[in-house]
């Protein structure tokens, strides 16, 4: 890496919803549900999460009903918006439990893809938090501008978006490169002709893509 390494601000959610499978169990203490899932005994899961929080995912579970093994299907947001879809338009859908970006799961609503499944807790969530019904926030991320501290001093920090647009940064700037839910949120955020007038300005200080958040901390 030649210089500054950045993740930019926008904040992610990551959700977990049911879909479309029969023995699925949508609420606790339902009997008839619970006694489907243990004829099936077991329950595919897509995540999109780290392995290893998906892995403490699985082993909570499995560890409060073990008569269910769960079957891990891990890949990044958008592979796995693009696998469902292409399941669902198939009608193949494989998948019982959904983890993704909050994204993704407004395009899966969309698309018809998602059965209602409201949790328990699910009234103690702000409302831009869930979609009623059909997906509630499991937790928080937030993008971030992260930097390499034996290149960059503490001083010549970028302090707003538009400093990333100094020339001193061309060609020194590494971005997660598939996150178009961060390229949605920035709209959002600025405004469409004001976003997308940045998003072009950035695009001329060469920014190198990178896939996988671990890949970008760790370069």
């Amino acid at each position: 890496m030649a210089g500054q390494k950045t993740r930019l601000d926008f904040c992610l959610v990551v959700l977990l919803v049911a879909v479309a499978r029969p023995a699925f169990i949508r609420a606790a203490g339902d009997d008839r549900r619970i006694d489907a899932a243990k004829r099936e005994g077991e329950v595919v899961y897509y995540a999109s999460m780290n392995l290893s929080e998906a892995n403490a995912v699985i082993g909570e579970f499995e560890k409060r009903h073990p008569f269910i093994k769960v079957k891990l299907n891990r890949t990044g947001s958008e592979k796995l918006l693009t696998r469902v879809l292409t399941e669902a338009r198939a009608k193949k859908t494989l998948a019982d439990v959904i983890q993704t970006v909050e994204f993704s799961m407004h395009l899966l609503n969309r698309s018809g893809v998602l059965v209602r499944y409201t949790p328990q807790a699910n009234s103690f969530y702000r409302e831009e938090f869930k979609e009623e019904g059909f997906w509630t926030t499991i937790y928080y991320n937030a993008y971030v501008t992260g930097y390499n501290s034996r290149l960059v001093a503490m001083r010549a920090l970028p302090k707003t978006h538009n400093d990333l647009l100094d020339p001193d940064w061309k060609g020194k700037l590494m971005m997660e490169g598939t996150k178009a839910e961060w390229f949605a949120g920035m709209l959002q955020i600025m405004g469409q002709e004001r976003g997308l007038k940045y998003m072009r300005e950035l695009a001329k200080q060469r920014p190198s893509p990178r896939e996988g958040h671990e890949l970008l901390a760790q370069l």
